[in-house]
């Protein structure tokens, strides 16, 4: 009896970990609004796979390493956790990171400043608004101390109900194409003018 109540416990906990937390879909929300202003089309969490990112956010939290390297776990790259907690169903293109220690309990806030640090990083800020990359999965570890933010992107298998938003799936127009071309001069003009900052 012990054993089965110990169970039933413990069920609602693991389908938790499937489920986006506010702060991760506040953060493809505010993402989104980026993205928009360059045009590019709106970034959709794969929900059901968060802990292809989630586990690697509570990796740099517990271990306080900031790399996307796992040292001594079975998942040492982003590409093998895509794999087991994808199950199959999904393969990962990229990966970013970022983490402060700021003290915050406001989400949007929080939210607000792992993005400025993505953005503040020209390699991380082309992945972030690219237009390529039209799926992923967001993983964010908060504390009253220490955040951290694991962004994969991703594309869906065939069959997979996310396969609708790989890239290739769509018939791009000339328009859109060229907008694929000229993608970087276009991040970096919006990022220079967004955030009043001075070119190098």
């Amino acid at each position: 009896m012990n054993r089965l109540f110990t169970l039933m416990f413990l069920l609602p906990h693991l389908g938790s970990f499937s489920q986006a937390t506010n702060l991760e879909r506040l953060f493809i929300e505010r993402v989104n609004i980026l993205r928009d202003s360059v045009q590019s089309p709106p970034l959709v969490n794969m929900e059901e796979y968060r802990m292809v990112s989630y586990n690697h956010a509570n990796y740099i939290i517990r271990n306080n390493d900031v790399s996307h390297t796992q040292k001594n776990t079975r998942f040492p790259s982003h590409l093998d956790r895509c794999e087991w907690f994808g199950g199959g169903d999904i393969s990962c293109n990229a990966e970013i990171v970022t983490w402060n220690t700021v003290e915050q309990h406001n989400d949007t806030v929080v939210v607000d400043l792992l993005i400025e640090s993505f953005m503040s990083s020209k390699p991380h800020r082309y992945f972030l608004l690219s237009y390529l990359n039209r799926s992923c999965t967001v993983g964010i570890y908060h504390s009253l101390r220490q955040n951290a933010c694991v962004v994969n992107f991703a594309n869906a298998h065939a069959g997979n109900k996310y396969e609708k938003y790989n890239w290739w799936t769509l018939d791009a127009t000339e328009e859109e194409s060229e907008l694929m071309r000229t993608a970087t001069e276009r991040f970096e003009a919006f990022y220079i003018r967004y955030y009043d900052v001075q070119e190098e």
